[in-house]
């Protein structure tokens, strides 16, 4: 009988560790869960405000630029980047800022021959 209580206690024993090292190994899991979660949220807001930046200073050189070939260019570049959100400014940027410049950058002095 003793034999067998012994034997009763170590069964117990063993599966109390078994049961707490998955309890631990659960924990961590959920640990790392919450970690990468938490920074792939930190990842999405900063490129939310990001992006939100980028299309207000593309919306900003749209209506600041002066050397468009007529006022219509601007009219639709404007209705282009602001409907079309940060696709739109995104496309302002690579297919205008990128050939032009900046809005109202000063030009060089001209060279003169003497």
């Amino acid at each position: 009988m003793v034999e067998a209580l012994q034997g009763f206690i170590g069964t117990a024993q063993a599966s109390s560790t078994s049961e707490a090292a998955a309890g631990s190994a659960a924990a961590g899991f959920v640990g790392l869960f919450f970690i990468v979660f938490v920074l792939l949220q930190m990842f999405i807001w900063g490129l939310a405000i990001a992006s939100l930046v980028f299309w207000i200073f593309m919306l900003v050189d749209v209506v600041q630029r002066t050397n468009w070939e007529n006022e219509q260019d601007k009219t639709t570049w404007v209705l282009i980047v602001v409907l079309a959100g940060i696709i739109g400014a995104l496309i302002y940027y690579f297919s205008i800022r990128k050939k032009l410049g900046p809005a109202n950058k000063p030009h060089p002095p001209a060279k003169t021959h003497n």
